[in-house]
Parts: structure tokens; sequence; C-alpha cells
């Protein structure tokens, strides 16, 4: 079935704010289509829902993309089997962001907080900068999640560049 959260969602209070005089069942469909459908069309302008791939979750790893308007589910990249197959409900540049904001935008469209393996990880190891330059090393530095500390760390060695190089 279709995902709907209970009235007491933020993001369900805000569609109901929009058009308060809509009855029930319009309310139902607009908010089954808000939680549920992916673009489609010229530039993604459209809005379709297919159900069986309402039941792909979120990731910002995905391992599968909903490929054009026919709702082709596409691997990315090897599938265990018993792995859950995951979709990004962010668009490619929005996953170029930080944790906090793709959390951010995730709560304020789709009212949840994300736990996948990206976010939930202490280095982000989709955003690579230059290599480390302490002797012997040569890994990638990394985005850290830390709220306080530095915003770099090797992902090898776990040391932060220093300033001069930052």
């Amino acid at each position: 079935g279709l995902f709907v959260p209970s009235s007491s969602s933020a993001v369900v209070a805000r569609l109901r704010a929009e058009a308060p005089d809509e009855c029930d069942d319009n309310f139902f469909v607009r908010c089954a289509l808000h939680f549920n459908s992916f673009a489609a069309g010229a530039g993604g302008c459209d809005r379709v829902t297919f159900p069986t791939l309402v039941r792909a979750n979120h990731s910002c790893f995905p391992n599968c993309i909903v490929d054009g308007d026919e709702g082709t589910l596409r691997a990315l990249r090897e599938v265990r089997a018993g792995e859950d197959l995951t979709v990004s409900y962010l668009g490619d540049a929005e996953l170029l962001w930080p944790r906090h904001r793709r959390r951010a935008e995730l709560a304020q469209r789709w009212d949840f907080v994300c736990g996948c393996e990206r976010c939930s990880a202490p280095l982000d190891d989709t955003r690579r900068f230059r290599a480390c330059r302490r002797e012997g090393c040569g890994g990638d530095l990394l985005t850290a999640h830390a709220s306080s500390g530095p915003a770099l760390r090797c992902g090898r060695c776990g040391a932060a560049p220093e300033e001069a190089e930052a």
C-alpha cells in the first residue's frame, strides 16, 4: 500500500494548511502522491506512482535508481541477497550536500530523519578530497560528521589536515 503518515506529521499539517477546505478524500490522494510519487516527464515536472516502487526505502547511498517514466528499477551496484532495495528521495545535486543539510531537507519534505549507512557513518566517504599529506599515508580526506573538531579527516589514518593544507 501507499504510505501516508499520521495527521500529527508536520508535513501533513503543512499540506493541510495549503488547502484547508479540501475534502478528506482529495487530501488523502494529495498526501499519497506527495509521499509516494517519482518525478517523470520532460524536466521531471510530472509525478507518477508505481505500486511496487513505493516500497523502496530512501538511502543517501542508494543501490538502485528509478529509470525512466515506466518506473524501471535499476541497480547502481551489486545488491546482496536479502539487502533492501533503496533509492534516493533527493536529487543528484542534493546528495552532494553534507549530512546535516540532507537530513534537514528529508525532514522538511518527507518528515523523517535519515539513518542510512552514509548518514550513520562518522566519515562521509562519498565526499572525498585530495589525498592526506601525512608521510606514508596517501588516504583520502573525508568529510567528518562531528559537530566540533575538524571538518575533514583522513579516511585511512584519521588525521586532520594541517591548517596550511585545508
